[in-house]
């Protein structure tokens, strides 16, 4: 149906022209612990460098984030990935998943400024009670210590 075919080309370029105006808000308006854009002029691919946030372990860490921005954005939350490893509850060692709890109640107006604050925030709080993580989640409620040691260690080896 043309008309259909009409409304979903509609719909994409909306979506582009709203990631084309939150990239220049970004430039504008920087945020103080991220830097990034799209890769390769992919506006639905970003790299993003985070800042570990002062008073946790991460604090001397700069981490690597991959943003995917779905078809649907921003209807849908954007895909984010942490590139560099990170001993966190609820990011995944191994692939750098992030747990889905995070962005459970995205909406069309929230946006990638949101989604960074969002990142930015769990790493400054970590949601022991929904792991992706059980074995560090159960370590950061019971030896805090041991767990800030092991953040800091891996900060050190991967995120320098």
């Amino acid at each position: 149906n043309n008309k259909h075919a009409k409304t979903n080309k509609r719909r994409k370029m909306a979506a582009l022209r709203r990631i084309q105006k939150e990239l220049a808000d970004l430039d504008k308006n920087p945020m103080e612990y991220a830097t990034g854009g799209p890769v390769d002029d992919d506006l639905r691919n970003w790299q993003i460098m985070l800042s570990g946030p002062a008073e946790t372990p991460y604090k001397d860490g700069v981490f690597e984030i991959e943003l995917k921005l779905p078809a649907e954005y921003p209807f849908k939350a954007p895909e984010v990935k942490f590139k560099t490893k990170i001993y966190h509850p609820n990011i995944k060692t191994d692939t750098g998943e992030i747990c889905n709890d995070v962005f459970a109640k995205w909406g069309p107006t929230l946006n990638i400024r949101h989604t960074l604050n969002t990142i930015r925030e769990l790493l400054i709080s970590p949601n022991a009670e929904h792991p992706l993580e059980p074995d560090i989640a159960q370590e950061f409620m019971e030896k805090r210590a041991d767990f800030n040691k092991k953040a800091k260690e891996m900060v050190e080896k991967e995120a320098k």
